[in-house]
């Protein structure tokens, strides 16, 4: 018996020496890759690995754990080093520390970092570039998913959807956002199958990734917020001193949908006059928009019909210079 606890004590003590030789190789391969050298750190984890590996799992006390939390952190920091270097070594170390840990967003992470070098390097491989992406966006979506604040994390995500919908890998769903895009990777078999987006360019700058950019496409914006054809958005006055046309555009506009008449889409609003102008509120109509605008504590007095925002503001100033 007393032999035993001999041979455990001094199978602890060289336990803890190997531990302590790890962390100091690890802390000098840290040291190597701040100053951008990998190779050299890289050869620091690869000897922290092999003294860890003489280790037995179920050596005595806490040494056991203590040896695969280090031997965990340094398959993580190898890794990283060989992301560039030897993308398909840092895969496999990536693998092994899933395997330890399944949910570390870490390893995921590395992981799709080496598939999108792997990527990189298959540039003109359109089939070997989107698989290799496509891999990668699977990692980083269950680590976006295990961290979810994580923001190098979701840029990545971000990076790399974009990447994929370039290449023409995907859609609407290759968006990233916490209402789609994140928890879509169930869909990504089916979506497969589907055949690729089309690819657009800008009429514009002629880039690829858009239909439109710079003025045009503030016309654009502006005629769907205006409800008017984007011809008359676009249409410029001739000089400074000409008002143009968009006014009046805009004025018939108005006349048109906000009619008076109950059975249309927006019953009830008031109708504009015919130079585009407001007409006057009737006193109760005044007094009561006067108490919703005066009102300072819930429940508030509604309005008994909708009206346009620019009565309101004219009401409120108005009311708002009489005190």
């Amino acid at each position: 018996m007393a032999t035993k606890v001999l041979d455990d004590a001094e199978a602890g003590g060289a336990g803890a020496a190997v531990c302590s030789e790890a962390d100091k190789l690890r802390a000098r391969g840290n040291e190597h890759f701040k100053a951008g050298q990998n190779e050299d750190a890289a050869k620091c984890y690869r000897e922290a690995l092999q003294a860890l590996k003489t280790l037995p799992l179920d050596g005595p006390g806490g040494e056991a754990q203590a040896a695969l939390t280090t031997a965990q952190a340094v398959r993580l920091n190898l890794a990283l080093c060989l992301v560039e270097i030897g993308p398909q070594e840092a895969i496999q170390l990536c693998d092994e520390a899933l395997g330890a840990d399944p949910e570390c967003a870490k390893a995921l992470f590395r992981r799709a970092a080496a598939s999108r070098s792997i990527a990189r390097s298959a540039s003109g491989d359109a089939a070997a570039e989107r698989e290799a992406l496509s891999a990668a966006r699977r990692d980083l979506l269950q680590a976006a998913k295990l961290e979810p604040g994580d923001r190098q994390i979701r840029t990545s995500l971000e990076e790399v959807s974009g990447l994929l919908k370039a290449l023409g890998g995907g859609g609407e769903g290759l968006r990233l956002g916490f209402g789609s895009g994140l928890y879509n990777d169930r869909m990504d078999s089916a979506a497969a199958s589907e055949p690729p987006a089309a690819v657009v360019f800008c009429s514009v700058c002629e880039r690829q990734g858009h239909t439109q950019c710079g003025r045009e496409f503030w016309y654009a914006e502006r005629a769907v917020w205006l409800g008017i054809p984007v011809e008359e958005v676009s249409r410029d006055p001739s000089s400074f001193e000409d008002d143009g046309t968009l006014r009046e555009v805009i004025l018939a506009a108005r006349r048109q949908s906000a009619l008076v008449d109950p059975g249309g889409q927006r019953p009830g609003l008031l109708e504009y006059g015919p130079d585009g102008d407001l007409p006057e509120l009737s006193d109760s109509e005044r007094e009561m928009l006067e108490d919703c605008l005066d009102s300072t504590e819930r429940p508030y007095p509604q309005p008994k019909r909708p009206l346009p925002l620019p009565q309101a503001v004219r009401c409120a100033e108005e009311f708002w210079m009489e005190d």
